[in-house]
């Protein structure tokens, strides 16, 4: 036989173990000859037998010391194209064959990586495989390319290994198949390693080593199937468990109506339901996914847009995706001819799986923004209602007291049919959360009676999912070689103490310098005032200090926090779960001390949504108190805001500056008028007895006021402006003063003044008010020693108003000293040398 005969007879046994053919090893001794086999476990490590080890470099199996030197093997299946792949490797976890004739396992690390094209197979632990057919390829003598066995799985035996039972007339199994990997045909699945090594006993019979001794051995190499805080997502499908009821009424739900709504309390698993359950079997069909997840910070109808864009064009990058977006957003006006060309050009062929738009946490917006929720609702409603059929399916999650906020006619009509209550996992679905990931994660057990404890402890709350998920995690991580065990879980604190325990333990490692303060500030910038509590705010990641975002991407290490795509594809960090609010004293301290401050800025966010959806409209700028408020709030907490909010209070300030100096220019104006008139109405009598020609040469008097001075004469007093002055017969006639002239522009001059200390490095910074004071606007400035364009307004014409401000920067760009700008740089239309002017 061939090496193309065994890839012959890999392709004949059926698709249904094509991967076990992939991670087969053959292991040869020094002289190549084919020894036994072996299997992928991990990508750089292959699991078998002691004894073939011993078979290949010499040695005692029963040895404590294992061999040393260098394994060879090869990988005959992995290639579908041909080539023969091979490596070598050596010991790296060792278990002889004990006295009881037990353990015999030996794990292998690889000199070069072949993976792929050789991969790891699907594993799984089965508790009772009675009957279940096998399949086994190895390597006997004198079939150094190999040869398939089949039968059945038996009965553990004393030894905790299970019986192989060779089928009536067929290949047996014997020694040449040990360390090669057992196929469960039921469970579609490697179950074990073949011994086959014992010539005691009869030949026809054959043993497998439990997969999860084999793993167990190195325990480290298990990843941990639970999730945490974190939701789960299509990418860890296959360890959910417990909902398959629930996903099944997802799926009738959405065969029969456009919109499905899965409703329900906050923690029963609305999310992962949905990620987990729902679209893998959606995309499976050949659907088209795409999330949007509105942010209260974006504007809803660009979020919409961006997401119809992907639908439309998933071929394009981002940034295309953005630029139709932009094209998209002025077209979601409501037009009724608009909305059915959308519907028309989202359609598909006839039959073809519709795509699906899957909207999470939409209660997030309803209370940020219930007008914007409502308005996003009716636009989705309308685009599914344009056509003879919906072009598409809608899927979001929603809490239930999110619901009056969205509910109007027109919404009820079209949501109620598809509405799907969730309620809290029951004890059966609750336990098969907790089980069924040791299926995929052999090697993992726990102690008796530890599962039930967790299932009273955790009772039948809405919220018991997230914390049981923490407390999984960490006992996971606390396990005993293959074993959950009853102490690590009360020194976990058991369910409710384990959310606390994690978050502590977390953040027991940030103590350096300011970072104790930093994470204050981050853990409050991601929450929100909510109801009577708090909840969850996302915020892009982009926005945050550079010290922040480092502090953000350590606690995603620790699962505390989640970084991920936003509405419009650019990259958000937000709290794990609404778990860590509710359960978490320290940061329900931080929260409940900073409420007032919380809910102002909630208004804020608000307020720079609209705003920066009217384009940036000064009819949508804060004035009077509420701006003096947002003023207090900035002097007071200055590096609590991010940049969207401090370019809209620094706008609105400007804006004040701007009135308060354009209503100081009007009123001289009309006082200077006012002294014109005046003075033209009390001389024009006198004036008129004079003779043409003496009136014409008449000299004006000297003007006593400064010519370089920026204020307009004083006004008359009310006594001279009613009363004419009294001349005496001889006195010179009284001539008309000349208008006022404006005064002439002087250049300001650089003022001597040492370099801000709250500058930051490599930034350069705009005071708001006059003599350096405020919090400044600090924007990045190029490394080449010239700066980079600032995006602000500067319009005024009052150069030498008092509101000048001088322009710095902490380095480069003048290494410290007053920038100079001029209209050379582009971005800069009014913009004087070491002054700017203010808009």
């Amino acid at each position: 036989m061939t090496d193309s005969y065994i890839r012959g007879m890999a392709d004949r046994s059926g698709p249904s173990h094509e991967p076990l053919g992939r991670s087969i090893a053959r292991i040869r001794d020094e002289f190549g000859q084919v020894v036994g086999g072996g299997f992928l476990i991990a990508p750089d490590r292959v699991a078998t037998c002691a004894h073939v080890v011993t078979a290949a470099l010499g040695g005692d199996p029963e040895s404590e010391r294992p061999p040393e030197g260098t394994v060879v093997l090869d990988f005959p299946l992995a290639d579908p194209g041909g080539q023969l792949v091979r490596t070598s490797a050596r010991v790296s976890k060792w278990v002889p064959v004990r006295a009881d004739r037990t353990g015999d396992i030996a794990l292998l690390t690889l000199a070069d990586p072949v993976w792929p094209p050789a991969r790891v197979p699907p594993m799984r632990r089965v508790p009772q495989p009675w009957t279940h057919e096998f399949r086994v390829l190895g390597f006997p003598e004198g079939m150094s390319d190999g040869v398939w066995a089949s039968g059945q799985l038996l009965g553990q035996q004393g030894t905790q290994w299970i019986q192989l039972r060779g089928a009536p007339n067929g290949q047996p199994v014997v020694e040449g198949f040990s360390g090669t990997p057992v196929w469960d045909a039921d469970a579609k699945a490697v179950v074990g390693m073949t011994v086959a090594a014992d010539g005691h006993r009869d030949v026809s019979t054959a043993y497998l080593i439990p997969i999860e001794q084999v793993l167990g051995v190195d325990p480290d190499q298990l990843p941990n199937p639970y999730r945490g805080l974190e939701p789960f997502d299509e990418r860890h499908a296959e360890f959910f468990y417990g909902r398959d009821e629930d996903i099944a009424r997802l799926e009738d739900s959405l065969r029969r109506h456009p919109i499905l709504v899965v409703l329900g309390q906050s923690g029963v698993g609305k999310s992962s339901l949905v990620r987990a359950g729902l679209l893998p079997r959606l995309r499976k069909a050949g659907a088209a996914i795409v999330e949007l997840r509105p942010l209260p910070t974006i504007p809803a109808r660009f979020s919409l847009a961006f997401a119809l864009a992907r639908l439309l064009r998933p071929d394009a990058d981002a940034q295309q995706q953005r630029r139709i977006a932009a094209d998209l957003e002025s077209r979601l006006s409501g037009d009724p001819a608009t909305t059915r060309w959308l519907a028309g050009a989202l359609a598909v062929a006839p039959g073809a799986p519709l795509p699906v738009l899957f909207l999470d946490q939409f209660e997030e917006l309803a209370a940020e923004n219930p007008a914007a929720a409502k308005e996003l609702l009716h636009r989705l409603i309308a685009l599914i209602r344009a056509g003879d059929s919906p072009p598409l399916r809608l899927v979001l999650t929603l809490r239930w007291e999110a619901v009056s906020a969205l509910m109007t006619e027109d919404t009820a009509e079209a949501l109620d049919a598809g509405i799907v209550s969730l309620a809290p996992m029951g004890r059966n679905q609750l336990r098969a959360a907790i089980t069924g990931p040791t299926e995929r994660a052999p090697g993992l057990y726990f102690e008796n009676g530890l599962v039930e404890q967790i299932l009273d402890d955790a009772g039948a709350e809405p919220g018991q999912l997230p914390l049981v998920e923490s407390l999984l995690a960490q006992l996971w991580e606390q396990r005993d070689g293959g074993y959950v065990t009853t102490a690590a879980y009360e020194w976990l604190g058991g369910v409710s103490g384990a959310i606390t325990m994690g978050a502590e333990r977390a953040l027991a490692g940030f103590v350096g310098p300011g970072e104790p303060e930093l994470l204050r500030r981050l853990c409050t910038l991601l929450a929100r005032p909510s109801g009577d509590g708090f909840a969850r705010r996302a915020v892009p990641i982009a926005q945050l200090a550079p010290g922040v975002e480092r502090l953000a991407r350590r606690l995603a290490q620790h699962r505390l926090v989640v970084i991920g795509p936003g509405a419009d594809g650019t990259v958000v960090v937000e709290l794990a779960h609404q778990a860590l609010i509710d359960n978490w004293p320290r940061l329900r301290h931080w929260l409940d001390k900073d409420l007032d401050f919380l809910r102002w800025r909630e208004q804020l966010d608000q307020h720079v949504t609209r705003w920066n959806g009217a384009k940036r409209s000064r009819h949508l700028l804060l004035r009077g108190r509420p701006l003096r408020d947002a003023l207090r709030w900035l002097a007071e907490r200055p590096a609590e805001h991010l940049p969207d909010q401090l370019r809209y209070l620094h706008a609105g300030r400007q804006h004040r500056i701007w009135r308060r100096v354009g209503v100081s220019a009007t009123a001289a104006v009309i006082v200077a008028a006012v002294a014109t008139a005046a003075t033209l109405v009390i001389t024009r009598p006198h004036a008129e007895e004079q003779p043409i020609a003496q009136t014409q040469s008449a000299v004006p008097p000297p003007v006593t006021t400064s010519t370089t001075s920026s204020s307009p004469p004083p006004p008359p007093t009310s006594a001279s402006s009613s009363t004419p002055p009294s001349t005496s017969p001889t006195s010179a006639p009284s001539k008309p003063a000349p208008p006022p002239q404006p005064p002439p522009t002087v250049a300001p001059k650089p003022v001597d003044v040492p370099l801000p200390t709250n500058c930051g490095q490599d930034r350069i910074c705009f005071y708001p008010e006059p003599n350096y004071q405020g919090y400044p606007q600090q924007y990045p400035v190029e490394r080449a020693m010239k700066c980079t364009d600032v995006p602000f307004v500067a319009r005024s014409v009052y150069k030498n108003s008092t509101q000048t401000q001088f322009v710095y920067s902490n380095r480069g760009c003048g290494s410290g000293v007053p920038v100079t700008l001029d209209a050379a740089h582009p971005g800069f239309p009014d913009i004087q040398a070491v002054a700017y002017r203010h808009s």
